[in-house]
């Protein structure tokens, strides 16, 4: 019971100084905006070129190329509105109809990268599966998945 109660203070103790070290949470934030944007770029390289818009289809590498680099959040809103934009009208599934609208206006309200995050999964989750290449679903979605949800907590 007394060693129970010494490493419920120990744990107690390390987790309040790691909260009280300067900038940790900045650091989080900071891996989280970087890996959301490497997210994006999996995203986008998965995305079949025939559901791009011609203009965005060129674009492509520029685009993954900025995304892999970026860790603002103004730029990765840019980025997730971009993407949205670049696609065809029938790379969405039926159920975009019902959800565009809440969040096209999300999309110029983002904040965190968790807003941005939270967007990303929508979207993925809303295209229709002939809009993905096809090693995505089985092998590469799960841990796209797995990644933003972690990024969105």
């Amino acid at each position: 019971m007394k060693t129970t109660f010494l490493l419920l203070v120990a744990l107690t103790t390390v987790t309040v100084a790691n909260a009280q070290i300067p900038g940790r949470r900045a650091m989080s934030a900071a891996a989280n905006q970087s890996t959301l944007g490497k997210l994006i770029a999996q995203l986008t390289e998965n995305i079949n070129p025939s559901a791009l818009k011609p203009a965005f289809a060129q674009n492509e590498r520029n685009f993954i190329q900025r995304a892999n680099t970026t860790v603002q959040i103004a730029t990765l809103a840019a980025l997730v509105k971009s993407l949205q934009a670049g696609l065809k009208p029938t790379a969405f599934g039926p159920n975009w109809a019902y959800v565009s609208g809440q969040w096209l206006s999300d999309v110029n309200n983002i904040q965190t990268v968790q807003d941005a995050a939270n967007l990303v999964n929508t979207l993925s989750d809303n295209l229709d599966p002939s809009a993905y290449a096809a090693q995505w679903e089985p092998q590469e979605k799960p841990s796209f998945k797995g990644s933003i949800n972690s990024v969105t907590q």
